[in-house]
């Protein structure tokens, strides 16, 4: 029978290697809490085995549901993510009143790869079609010369973009406050219940259609495709941005 020391030792070369390729990141941290806890939980399952008390045995059985739940929630939670990733490949053909394109950080004045994937989905859709104001929407972070929403406006207008059709929302400093910003601009434009197509990122999408929709815009989605080294890292960070979203939604 294979000894929990043997487990443990092949769980920690697997998280060592993996550190080795990615670097620490959250999502690293987050498979290896999560490993930490199973052992955890097999070693209070096999104390409880070897307890005749069942009153004793009855904090693992509670542990072990709490962390069922959790395990439950997280696959439902990433079903739901993956669903408005893959949905957002398929824009509908319809009359928008805006689009909406969010930042994702610059490397100076330059966008980021993940930034630079939403342009490219953006400027794809918007090619060779008449299309309503494009807003772009990012403010300027540390280690950025310029706002981001100045960087997506240059990139659409080298594009071809025509620049009258550009609204620039330059505050925000997270997705709440893009869309919170930018439902401003489109109230000063006349319109109350906007019709909006969300460009962002694929592991992005459904929180930030979650949060339009809060906000009280009918929208759909456009995904734009992310680095692979960065995706599974963003889309275990988004299980908790989308949860803390819909208790926000319900507390409102």
């Amino acid at each position: 029978m294979i000894s929990y020391k043997k487990i443990c030792l092949v769980l920690l070369s697997i998280m060592i290697v993996m550190l080795f390729i990615f670097g620490i990141s959250f999502g690293l941290i987050f498979i290896a809490a999560n490993i930490a806890v199973l052992f955890l939980l097999l070693l209070l399952w096999k104390k409880k085995q070897a307890v005749s008390n069942q009153r004793k045995g009855r904090p693992a059985v509670l542990l072990f549901l709490l962390y069922l739940l959790f395990v439950l929630s997280f696959i439902l939670v990433e079903s739901f993510i993956f669903y408005e990733a893959q949905a957002g490949g398929a824009v509908k053909e319809q009359d928008y009143d805006f689009v909406l394109v969010l930042g994702a950080g610059l490397n100076g004045d330059q966008p980021s790869l993940t930034l630079l994937g939403r342009l490219e989905a953006a400027q794809q859709y918007l090619q060779g079609r008449e299309h309503p104001p494009i807003i772009v929407s990012g403010g300027q972070g540390p280690r950025e010369t310029i706002t981001e929403a100045k960087a997506m406006g240059r990139y659409f207008i080298e594009a071809g973009i025509d620049e009258s059709l550009i609204l620039y929302e330059e505050a925000s400093t997270s997705t709440q406050e893009n869309i919170a910003f930018s439902k401003k601009l489109m109230e000063e434009e006349g319109i109350q219940m906007p019709n909006v197509l969300i460009v962002t990122s694929d592991f992005h999408l459904a929180r930030a259609k979650l949060i339009c929709k809060q906000e009280g815009m009918v929208c759909e989605g456009l995904a734009g495709e992310s680095p692979f080294f960065i995706t599974v890292n963003y889309y275990i960070r988004e299980y908790f941005g989308v949860c803390r979203q819909l208790v926000a939604g319900v507390l409102d």
